[in-house]
Order: C-alpha cells, then sequence, then structure tokens
C-alpha cells in the first residue's frame, strides 16, 4: 500500500523527499558553490572575492554565507540562484573584465528592461532572460 501512496504524492514531493534524504550532500555542493562563485567573480585569480562582497551581491548577511560555505544549509530557493549565478558567469566569459564582474550583476542594464541580472536570477524566467542577453552579447545576434 505504500508503493501507491507515492504514486498519488503531489508534484515536487519526491524532489522535497530526495532533498531531505540527502541533506549532507546538498550542504557540501553549496559550500562548493559558494567557494566556486567566490573564484570566479575575484578580481584577481589569488584573491577570491570576500564573503561580504558575495554577501552584499546575494542580499544576505556575510555570516550567512560563511555559514554556507562551512557547510551549513540553504533552502532550495538560495541554491537555485546560486546555480543560476554560477551559470550567468559562466556565459559572462572575458565579455566583462574581472574587475566589472560584479557591477555587471549589480547593475541596471537597458537590455534587461533596466532590472538587474541578480535580482532577475531569482526566478526561472528572469534568469533566461539574462542568459539569452548574455549568449546575444558574446555572438551579437540581438533580436
Amino acid at each position: 500500500m505504500r508503493g501507491a501512496t507515492a504514486a498519488v504524492q503531489k508534484p515536487g514531493a519526491a524532489e522535497r523527499a530526495m532533498k531531505e534524504g540527502s541533506g549532507v550532500q546538498t550542504m557540501g555542493k553549496v559550500a562548493g558553490e559558494i567557494r566556486a562563485l567566490r573564484e570566479a567573480l575575484a578580481q584577481t585569480p589569488e584573491r577570491p572575492l570576500s564573503q561580504e562582497q558575495l554577501a552584499r551581491l546575494l542580499g544576505v548577511s556575510w555570516s550567512t554565507v560563511a555559514r554556507w560555505e562551512t557547510g551549513g544549509g540553504a533552502g532550495a530557493q538560495t541554491e537555485q540562484k546560486l546555480r543560476r549565478l554560477r551559470r550567468a558567469v559562466e556565459l559572462l566569459g572575458d565579455m566583462v573584465t574581472p574587475e566589472y564582474r560584479v557591477a555587471f550583476f549589480e547593475q541596471r542594464h537597458p537590455m534587461l528592461l533596466k532590472l538587474r541580472p541578480i535580482d532577475l536570477l531569482e526566478t526561472p524566467e528572469g534568469a533566461e532572460a539574462v542568459y539569452r542577453t548574455l549568449k546575444a552579447a558574446e555572438t551579437g545576434a540581438f533580436g
């Protein structure tokens, strides 16, 4: 009978159950994601972005970033935003020099309806708009 119950769960229940069951794995992934983002957003390779600077970009306290980086759990929405930010940084590539990468995400952009990319990364639709804009900028194919 238990198998029948699993078959009628609401959408998303399986995903929540997986996340709850693998909390240690998720925490490790968040810590790695934070470190990778701090390195990717650094002005120089030798000196990663500080936890305080990343916290300001994400709109959280530096102690929250420190907790995430040392294995403390982050919510599902935060994890999504971190993944989206990482993808946007990858797409940004060399189009923006390292010293201006953080500013790129903080400034309002005309190609994004004068919205800030960091705010758009809160939703899947906003993230897609940022990705499309970065891809168009790279190829010169604005449409």
